[in-house]
């Protein structure tokens, strides 16, 4: 009857011990919106940086190791000159610049978004056209990987 008592008392250690280091779902769930949150944050940040018409603030959302391919089939640009570079194009391009998100979905770290660009040629000309850009931050809100989906009107 003692090995039966001793079996049932380590049963129930062993179950305790494994519910007790179950997560709590409720703690999941808000560390998770808190995670979202703030993703999507670190999205409309680079959005926003978009439209400031300063390349250097834009710069500033991405990793020192970033990956851009934007759109994807072109190189992509590997380092943070290159980065520069581009914005700075394109900030000279237009007397007016910048994308705005329409809709932006998390996942961890990931996430996607579709935009609009809205821009003025230096010649008042409007343009715009959508795309999709697909990212991937890492634990600082830092882009390291961003592929944008689109092509510019002809």
């Amino acid at each position: 009857m003692t090995n039966v008592k001793n079996l049932a008392l380590i049963t129930a250690l062993y179950i305790l011990l494994i519910v007790s280091s179950l997560p709590v779902q409720a703690n999941n769930n808000s560390d998770m919106e808190l995670k979202d949150k703030q993703v999507k944050q670190w999205v409309e940040n680079y959005f926003s940086a978009t439209r400031s018409g300063k390349p250097k603030l834009w710069v500033s959302t991405f990793a020192k190791n970033a990956v851009v391919e934007d759109p994807v089939g072109r190189p992509p640009l590997t380092t943070s000159k290159q980065i520069l570079q581009h914005g700075e194009g394109i900030v000279k391009a237009f007397s007016s610049t910048g994308l705005y998100e329409s809709f932006i979905h998390i996942n961890g770290l990931e996430a996607a978004a579709m935009w609009e660009y809205r821009g003025v040629t230096l010649d008042g000309k409007p343009v715009s056209f959508k795309g999709i850009k697909i990212f991937v931050f890492n634990d600082s809100g830092k882009i390291v990987s961003l592929r944008g989906f689109w092509q510019a009107p002809q």
